[in-house]
């Protein structure tokens, strides 16, 4: 029988994975499957890559001080603090990876052996996504977009890792007053505002939004397999 864990919510990173380790100590959990980085546990899934990896491309996309500041970030020092301990020391018996970068990124930055890797791509529920064109109009009448006008779609949280500022750039240099661009999902609207783009928030029907959409735009700078893709 496995037992199971409830979730956890600490104020840091390393405050999760200690009171992680007091409850695991503590409970008849035969097998711990961590979504999160921790100090160790039997199955880790990396869902979000490599966190050196993504640290090391965003870099090349940053300034000198941005670049120095990351340095001294208490947080990303101590999710490498977590990923040192599943990775280089071995904490976790087994990772999954969801795409053949993380693969190439754990082996690389943490020589993790190849044989306790299971890759397993995310899952797409093609019945909700498949053609709906009934769909497709509603919804763009919903957004009030005309028969002629573009929509740009683009999905995800974390906006300056998902690239929503490459995204605003494309649409300033392409100068086509028919491009509209919709933003689903959390970030600070305020530091992203641009002509022809609108903020939809978190919304929980996700195919309706993809059926109204002609274009797709996700130019993140790091990501291992976007759900959004």
């Amino acid at each position: 029988q496995i037992g199971q864990l409830v979730a956890l919510r600490g104020e840091t990173p390393i405050a999760f994975a200690d009171e992680l380790e007091c409850r695991w100590r503590e409970s008849r959990c035969d097998l711990l499957f961590s979504f999160e980085r921790v100090w160790r546990c039997d199955l880790y899934r990396a869902g979000d890559g490599v966190h050196r990896a993504w640290l090391k491309r965003r870099a090349r996309s940053r300034g000198l001080l941005a670049r120095i500041g990351a340095n001294f970030n208490r947080k990303h020092a101590e999710i490498l603090r977590l990923e040192d301990s599943l990775l280089r020391r071995r904490g976790a018996a087994r990772v999954i990876a969801n795409s053949r970068m993380v693969m190439a990124e754990l082996a690389k930055f943490y020589d993790y052996p190849a044989n306790r890797i299971d890759l397993i791509y995310n899952g797409v529920p093609l019945a909700e996504f498949g053609p709906r064109e009934s769909v497709r109009a509603e919804q763009r009448a919903t957004l009030a977009l005309g028969p002629d006008e573009i929509a740009l779609l683009f999905v995800g949280s974390g906006w300056e890792r998902k690239g929503l500022r490459v995204a605003l750039d494309a649409m300033r240099l392409a100068k086509n007053p028919k491009l509209r661009l919709f933003v689903a999902g959390r970030g600070n609207e305020r530091n992203f505002q641009s002509p022809g783009v609108q903020f939809l928030g978190e919304t929980s029907d996700l195919p309706a939004l993809f059926a109204a959409a002609d274009i797709f735009v996700l130019p993140t700078i790091y990501d291992p397999f976007s759900n959004a893709c």
